[in-house]
């Protein structure tokens, strides 16, 4: 955000918002007079004189210098570099270890949505632990594994795909999270 302030020939006063660290500063340059314009617009003050443009193809502005008194005498820009974006990396399925029995396989194209479940203090067992586990994909969902008694939860968020599990065991499953990224159409 930038505020100017300018008399009848002249820009007079210059205040900028940085971000610096995560916290935003304010710097003001000049005399400030009762005219001001604030915005986020490229031209302000009167037409005439010598164009410029304070412009470096490929950078970014990160900040100004300048040289003021009770106008704005000279003005200048910081330019920095543009942070190449990190590249998305697909996500790569390894191998199921162990043997072929079981009632429940992602298709391909197909992806977790939601886990749902109960959990319960049972007999021999200090603190609750998980139950019962059943598996929801954008294409459909699987049996319950387990008991379902207890205490039910559902984990997940609407508009997402889970891409990883998290929890607590020591010879039972305590509890279980799940980490989720937004679901993004590919073509």
């Amino acid at each position: 955000m930038w505020h100017i302030g300018q008399d009848n020939s002249r820009i007079t006063y210059l205040e900028f918002e940085y971000e610096k660290g995560g916290k935003l500063e304010t710097r003001h340059h000049g005399v400030k007079q009762e005219r001001s314009l604030k915005g986020r617009t490229s031209f302000s003050g009167y037409k005439g004189g010598k164009k410029f443009k304070l412009e470096q193809k490929g950078r970014k502005l990160v900040g100004f210098h300048g040289k003021d008194g009770s106008a704005i005498d000279a003005l200048g820009a910081y330019f920095g570099h543009i942070p190449t974006p990190t590249p998305i990396i697909a996500a790569k399925k390894l191998p199921a270890i162990g043997g072929n029995g079981g009632v429940f396989v992602l298709e391909d194209g197909e992806y977790l949505t939601a886990i749902d479940g109960y959990y319960d203090k049972i007999f021999g067992v200090e603190t609750p632990m998980i139950i019962c586990l059943q598996f929801k994909t954008n294409k459909r969902e699987s049996t319950p594994f387990g008991m379902d008694s207890g205490e039910k939860f559902s984990i997940g968020e609407i508009g997402h795909k889970i891409v990883g599990c998290h929890g607590q065991a020591s010879d039972v499953v305590h509890s279980i999270g799940v980490t989720v990224v937004p679901i993004t159409t590919t073509k």
